[in-house]
């Protein structure tokens, strides 16, 4: 209030104030670009490309109705003003924006108020805060940061550091994406052809006999069945091709106790088995197979 009233001081009480003086000025600099067309009885129209407005000198308003909503000329009205060779201040600024308004306005002072210690002390009830409640939702853990403390203590922001490759020591990229290592193509083999090629190599390194099942290699009905090495012809892929194929032939189970299977060197190699303890485990004593 004081330093409003100070700086008033030096106006005088019959002037625009310095502010609407100053968008007076910019407002005559505006308004060469408009051309005035009187229309009679104080009224006047501007023009300017395809816009044009209606003003009325002895109402003072304007067809943009920015003259009656600020109190002070438009750029319209400071034109047919000009063109009348009339300035714009005095009678048609609106008397709100005199210096005598604004010396009233801060005339008067503000009286100063002690502090808590020096207020009196009633017997009321002191107001007590509200009860606190639960909010719906999570709770927060950690506290309401202030703007000036850092998001982490004990880490240091890479925000504008460059990075350098380890491999060939320049910076903006890393070794991962570095370009002067070749590396091989990237091939989209899927788990299950993976497992597929593991089961192959596995074949070609054990050397097992491959069993074609036909006709020829059905199991004979005689009571005990000897091994024999015979050669059979078959087809494959209707291309006329000899296949010398080894017919594995075995005992036929005549006791009718059930028969203990040998473990195949594929599933031993990729360790597929699994032991299962408990009653009927043979971990202690194992079975020699001939």
């Amino acid at each position: 209030m004081v330093t409003m009233k100070l700086t008033g001081q030096g106006w005088n009480r019959y002037s625009v104030c310095p502010n609407i003086r100053t968008k007076l000025n910019i407002l005559q600099n505006e308004q060469r670009h408009w051309q005035v067309v009187s229309c009679g009885s104080m009224k006047f129209e501007t023009r300017n490309m395809d816009e044009s407005y209606i003003v009325d000198v002895t109402k003072k308003e304007c067809s943009c109705r920015l003259w009656q909503l600020n109190g002070y000329v438009c750029v319209h009205s400071v034109a047919t003003l000009a063109f009348l060779n009339v300035t714009p201040d005095g009678p048609y600024v609106d008397p709100l924006y005199l210096a005598a308004f604004f010396h009233n306005t801060y005339k008067k002072s503000i009286s100063g108020m002690n502090g808590m210690n020096m207020w009196p002390s009633t017997t009321f009830t002191p107001p007590f805060p509200p009860l606190r409640r639960r909010m719906p939702g999570r709770p927060k853990v950690k506290r309401i940061r202030d703007a000036s403390e850092m998001s982490r203590k004990y880490t240091v922001s890479k925000a504008g550091k460059k990075v350098s490759c380890g491999i060939c020591k320049e910076k903006g990229h890393k070794k991962t994406t570095c370009t002067q290592v070749p590396r091989p193509p990237k091939t989209n083999v899927t788990k299950k052809q993976k497992i597929m090629q593991t089961q192959e190599s596995v074949n070609m390194q054990g050397g097992g006999e491959d069993v074609v099942m036909g006709d020829a290699l059905k199991p004979q009905t005689d009571e005990v069945m000897r091994v024999n090495e015979s050669e059979q012809v078959v087809r494959v892929n209707e291309a006329e091709e000899l296949v010398r194929v080894n017919q594995v032939v075995r005992k036929v189970n005549t006791t009718g106790q059930p028969s203990k299977r040998k473990k195949s060197e594929r599933i031993l190699k990729l360790k597929l088995a699994k032991r299962v303890e408990g009653e009927g485990s043979s971990v202690g004593s194992p079975m020699e197979l001939d």
